[in-house]
């Protein structure tokens, strides 16, 4: 793959267009993906546009129809319905998708690209972050996670954008998936007293300090010198816990 099909492509998935990214690269696997059927392309067109709009039920509709429809084993399809199920909190159903997924990546090594695709616009999203540009590092990592749905590190930063947005829920639902991700895919997130850290943050602000000493105490578990929860730890252990 030269250089202008990589920038093609770079640029098609900064503006947020996955799908059309993702027919240009399937141009290159010439003998692996086959001539995608009609129904297959419309309803994948559907599903991309669902997504989008994060209507991530229709979505979900328009991919199993997509895969009903697929001529060879689909990795577009199974990393985003993993995703749709995960939003759904159908995290076992989501699971499937997510080995089947990995079993196709390992096949497809121009697929690859995407990998590192991700990791530029995550690099974005923590540049955002760090500068407390919250919805501008959302933007970012929602283009990383459409990029590579599988990588914890990316649940791990949406976590982190939503505590900051306040959206409590939201936040916990991203840092359970970086967990459940990473249990499965055997990666130990080097972030993980933080992961632990930040969860009872979450609890501390939503009035759960019981569920917050929990977190603290598990970051400590696995960093006994983490200063910042050990002071949190202290402060709620004198909290009362209705």
């Amino acid at each position: 793959m030269d250089w202008r099909t990589l920038a093609l492509i770079s640029d098609k998935i900064r503006l947020k267009e996955i799908g059309k990214a993702f027919d240009s690269l399937n141009e290159f696997l010439t003998g692996i993906e086959g001539i995608p059927s009609k129904k297959y392309s419309k309803h994948m067109e559907r599903a991309r546009r669902y997504l989008q709009m994060s209507n991530y039920l229709k979505a979900n509709v328009e991919l199993k129809q997509v895969l009903s429809h697929a001529k060879l084993p689909d990795y577009e399809a199974y990393s985003l319905r993993a995703l749709c199920l995960f939003a759904l909190e159908k995290n076992e159903n989501a699971l499937f998708y997510v080995n089947e997924a990995i079993k196709t990546w390992s096949k497809i090594p121009a697929i690859h690209f995407f990998s590192s695709i991700g990791e530029h616009f995550n690099s974005l999203c923590i540049e955002s972050l760090n500068q407390d540009h919250h919805d501008q590092a959302f933007h970012w990592n929602d283009v990383a996670i459409i990029s590579n749905p599988l990588e914890p590190e990316y649940w791990y930063n949406r976590g982190l954008i939503l505590k900051e947005k306040g959206k409590w829920v939201d936040a916990l639902n991203s840092l359970e998936k970086c967990l459940l991700l990473g249990q499965i895919l055997g990666k130990k997130a080097k972030y993980e007293n933080q992961l632990w850290y930040n969860k009872g943050l979450i609890f501390m602000a939503s009035g759960k300090p019981h569920k917050a000493l929990k977190c603290f105490e598990a970051a400590l578990a696995i960093d006994p010198s983490y200063e910042q929860a050990l002071e949190k730890k202290k402060i709620v252990e004198k909290l009362p816990t209705n």
